[in-house]
């Protein structure tokens, strides 16, 4: 067995986590640093109340230089759909609501949602 096939991961069910991920598209560059602000003042954390970590990405190409507009991508991590749905009933109302209020006050945001199972693979180096 070579050391590729032999370090390969293998698939397990049970090791499946609840993938939920929301896109934030910016009206303009000056929106970013209070958008961030915004989520890193309270938002990601109240997520955080039901899921079991977050990752916030500014995505690349979207710079000033840039002609795309701006992007953040916020990645929340559940240990199953079942917490998921809790969230989506308990907090997501009222998170949603503060981030619409948010989202106006700044000129808008276009936010796309998506969630799914995942698989997270941790490399040896």
């Amino acid at each position: 067995m070579d050391h590729q096939t032999q370090n390969k991961p293998t698939f397990n069910e049970r090791q499946a986590m609840w993938r939920y991920q929301v896109t934030a598209t910016l009206k303009d560059h000056a929106s970013i640093k209070p958008y961030l602000e915004w989520l890193f003042d309270g938002h990601v954390h109240s997520v955080c109340q039901w899921a079991e970590q977050a990752e916030v990405v500014h995505l690349e190409g979207n710079d000033h230089l840039s002609q795309h507009p701006p992007q953040v991508m916020s990645i929340y991590w559940f240990t199953s759909q079942a917490q998921f749905e809790r969230y989506k009933q308990e907090g997501a109302p009222l998170l949603r609501a503060e981030g619409i209020a948010f989202s106006e006050s700044i000129g808008g945001i276009e936010f796309e949602r998506k969630h799914g199972w995942a698989w997270q693979v941790r490399g040896e180096g």
